[in-house]
């Protein structure tokens, strides 16, 4: 198919084209699937009046993923005044006949900070859409049930990541380079290193489940405050390593998955993650609890889910994943990652575009 059958104005920051640049290529993959379909893919952090209007016959659409990055302020009122200029821009696409593409990868943001604020806008942003997509049943009907939309939701899933993170050494190599032994078993951590992702509970579990050959590896990309309550928290434990960067480059995540045996995820609050999807992509078990879409992305022989709200839950899954057959888990994370194919992703956004 060569004729362009749609022209987005794309809102998922910069595309980044290697890998130690974005930790999370979701976008990257999308654009790349709808441009095999013909979809012209424009890349923009612009939406005031002045640019809509320029480019009024250069688009056929807006696809929003993260708005709430695009008004956040230092202040309450600031930020009020922001997200409703915003929401007057995105009438004014309205009005000039774009569509509007909003994807719920989460229901709020999870910083609660202008929580209200946040809310209002979900729903006008929600009133303006001509579509949205939500990644899994349950979180369609939270999008269906929290805000009532006239839209149409599609449900289309969170792709894969194969491949996008280079395997440069060996798992060999990259023990040798943390100083663990080859014989050790060890529980990983990557992504952004945030208060709701349960790092606090997943050290203390750690030292209670350690029997003595164990490590814990966590790296990802973290503020100055949490990065060095985090370093608190650990205490010189010999077999905890904490990688912490502003910006995680992809190769920090390389070598906590080639150096693990599982990754674990003890999420508070989730609808999706873009962990989970590197982790069995790589292939890796995973421990996460069963929240959100987490049980869609992943099989329950790809690790264990754990229910959420149980006491000592985490700890238990823990102790069992040792137990398990990780070469076995191991082709079922590839088979969870496999079954989430981009050009049908693709396909089935266009088909969102053209609601």
């Amino acid at each position: 198919m060569t004729k362009l059958i749609a022209r987005v104005a794309f809102y998922y920051g910069v595309p980044a084209r290697e890998p130690n640049e974005q930790t999370n290529p979701y976008g990257n993959l999308l654009a790349d699937g709808l441009a095999r379909l013909g979809v012209e893919v424009t890349y923009t952090d612009r939406h005031d009046e002045a640019w809509i209007r320029e480019h009024a016959a250069d688009f056929d659409l807006m696809h929003w993923h993260w708005p709430a990055h695009e008004y956040q302020r230092a202040t309450a009122a600031e930020t009020q005044a922001a997200m409703e200029a915003m929401v007057g821009e995105l009438r004014l696409a309205r009005d000039l006949g774009w569509r509007l593409v909003w994807t719920a990868h989460n229901l709020y943001p999870h910083d609660r900070t202008y929580h209200e604020i946040n809310r209002e806008f979900r729903f006008r942003l929600v009133e303006l859409s001509t579509a949205l997509i939500a990644h899994c049943d349950l979180a369609a009907e939270a999008v269906r049930a929290e805000f009532q939309p006239r839209a149409p939701i599609h449900v289309i899933p969170h792709g894969n990541f194969i491949d996008v993170l280079p395997a440069s050494v060996t798992r060999a190599d990259e023990r040798a380079a943390l100083g663990i032994p080859p014989e050790a078993f060890v529980y990983g951590f990557i992504g952004n290193l945030l208060p709701y992702k349960g790092l606090e509970e997943l050290i203390d579990t750690f030292r209670a489940v350690d029997p003595g050959d164990a490590w814990l590896l966590i790296s990802g990309g973290v503020t100055v405050q949490y990065g060095s309550d985090l370093r608190a928290y650990v205490r010189d434990h010999p077999r905890i390593v904490l990688r912490t960067y502003d910006y995680a480059p992809g190769a920090a995540f390389v070598q906590v998955l080639e150096a693990c045996d599982v990754i674990v995820l003890p999420f508070r609050a989730s609808t999706t993650s873009g962990s989970l999807v590197q982790a069995l992509s790589w292939p890796r078990p995973a421990i996460v609890p069963a929240m959100g879409c987490l049980p869609t992305q992943m099989s329950a022989e790809a690790g264990i889910l754990y229910p959420p709200d149980e006491t000592g839950a985490l700890e238990t899954a823990m102790r069992r994943i040792r137990q398990i057959d990780l070469g076995r888990a191991r082709a079922a994370a590839w088979q969870s990652a496999t079954a989430a194919d981009w050009d049908d992703i693709a396909r089935r956004t266009l088909e969102a575009y053209l609601a």
